[in-house]
């Protein structure tokens, strides 16, 4: 895993480092690059024109709906641009932890050539490991115990006199020789350097207790007392002996194929306790074993989050434009009786289609310049208008405003608006009181529809007042009965 991160990171800023002055000038101007974009955005624009660009046509018409007055394919690069960028720099960041974890020890992998695990130094202790052992293409958990380096007979001796001298400078506590013992002992359990435990017993309990007590205060004059330990290592044990003097106190004073592994893994214990590593059992039962690490948080576990953190961004990107299409599509509904009332009453009092068109946005513009909020279906009513501007026809513009909105409401009143332009004010009565009618109509149930909805939303503050209420009411009565 550590190469697989180092040659990711190496890519990742190569790319970025070959690619940092594609098309520099016109990202710094347009997007006004800083820090990590500085960086990435040349190389995350090479990766969107290659790879992106021709794939969003969706995307692209989707944003041209949201936002009707801005260029969208500016938009579109902008975000893609950042997601790509973010993208980038999630995936050098947890490479780089990657890399940590391998560095540390804590992402290392334990197993070497698939049969063998590394013991322990001396007085390492034991170490358990998860794995799997796979026979006849079934796989079984395996928790190995693995103990440490075990000294061989020869060096025993030495162990002896190393722990000898660790007890003489370890058991007087805070008495300075073993000639003048007035403070208790220090009776440790072991000997976590040598793992070697210890077994305390003395020539005179009432004096010395097993857990290295001095009962001294009754003693009129110097005693001599023995005190033994029990050294064990593993199997081997031996014995410490040393006469203290203690003196009156002061007056101050943790069935099957399992049990086979693990039969087999105990004999391959005890056949390399001298060796460096535990040599793990190739057969078992007369079956061919293979040996891999279980599954846990690494290095590789931390890269393949960071990927999937990657993808979310871009999913999480999308279900933002489906939540604003959704917003914009209840606007333009609840907008279209307002924009039908305002186009039927000046249709009404002889102006033109074209003319009703340019009053409404006129209207629209001064309300936005009075700090106004914008309004879809006024934004495409301008797009509409240049359109027409520069060569559109009238009817091709009402009909591509229609179909824009989205709408099969906006889709008939545009076809209302053709056909006045088309035959002029004969017959219009008829279908402007229609579309009137229709308007109100709709105003009415979109106003019974959000109060529903309103409806809804109060029901569980309600039930919590509820609660609050009754906890008020009912907390005296119960505390009057017990009264």
């Amino acid at each position: 895993m550590l190469y697989i991160s180092l040659l990711m990171i190496a890519v990742l800023i190569g790319a970025s480092l070959i690619f940092s002055g594609y098309d520099r000038k016109r990202l710094k101007y347009t997007y006004k690059m800083k820090g990590f974009n500085n960086f990435f955005y040349p190389f995350a624009c090479w990766l969107y024109r290659h790879f992106v660009k021709g794939h969003t046509q969706k995307r692209l018409d989707l944003i041209r709906q949201l936002y009707p007055a801005a260029d969208p394919e500016k938009i579109q690069e902008e975000k893609y641009l950042k997601n790509i960028t973010y993208a980038l720099i999630l995936l050098l960041t947890v490479n780089a932890a990657s890399i940590a974890l391998c560095i540390t020890g804590q992402g290392n992998d334990f197993l070497e050539g698939d049969y063998k695990i590394q013991r322990n130094a001396l007085g390492g202790g034991s170490k358990s490991f998860e794995l799997e052992a796979s026979i006849d293409e079934e796989s079984i958990p395996v928790e190995v115990t693995v103990g440490e380096k075990r000294l061989s007979e020869e060096e025993i001796s030495w162990l002896q006199e190393q722990c000898h001298i660790y007890i003489d400078t370890h058991v007087l506590g805070e008495n300075m020789d073993l000639n003048c013992i007035t403070c208790p002992l220090n009776f440790m359990s072991e000997i976590p350097e040598y793992s070697v435990t210890l077994f305390w017993e003395t020539s005179d309990y009432l004096l010395i207790g097993m857990d290295g007590t001095v009962k001294n205060q009754e003693l009129k004059a110097p005693l001599t007392v023995q005190i033994k330990a029990v050294c064990t290592y593993f199997d081997i044990s031996w014995e410490y002996r040393r006469d203290v003097t203690v003196y009156p106190a002061k007056q101050e004073s943790a069935q099957g194929i399992r049990e086979e592994i693990y039969e087999a893994l105990a004999i391959s214990e005890d056949r390399t306790i001298s060796e460096n590593y535990l040599i793990l059992p190739r057969k078992i039962g007369g079956k061919s074993v293979s040996w891999s690490q279980s599954s846990s948080f690494g290095p590789g576990a931390l890269v393949i989050a960071g990927c999937m953190i990657v993808v979310l961004l871009f999913v999480r990107e999308g279900e933002g434009y489906l939540k604003a299409q959704k917003k914009r599509s209840q606007e333009l509904f609840l907008e279209y009786p307002v924009f039908v009332h305002k186009v039927v009453l000046l249709l009404e009092t002889g102006m033109t289609p074209k003319a009703v068109w340019s009053r409404i946005i006129s209207d629209y513009n001064k309300t936005i310049e009075e700090g106004g909020p914008r309004k879809y279906v006024y934004e495409e009513m301008i797009m509409a208008a240049n359109e027409m501007k520069y060569g559109v026809t009238e009817t091709a513009a009402y009909e591509n405003f229609g179909r824009r909105c989205g709408l099969s409401q906006y889709l008939r009143f545009s076809s209302i608006l053709i056909q006045s332009v088309k035959t002029g004010a004969r017959g219009m009565g008829r279908m402007l009181s229609d579309a009137k009618d229709e308007a109100v109509v709709m105003r009415q149930e979109s106003a019974k529809r959000l109060g529903e909805e309103a409806g809804t939303k109060l029901l569980f503050p309600m039930i919590i007042l509820l609660g609050v209420v009754m906890f008020i009411v009912m907390i005296p009565a119960f505390m009057s009965m017990n009264l």
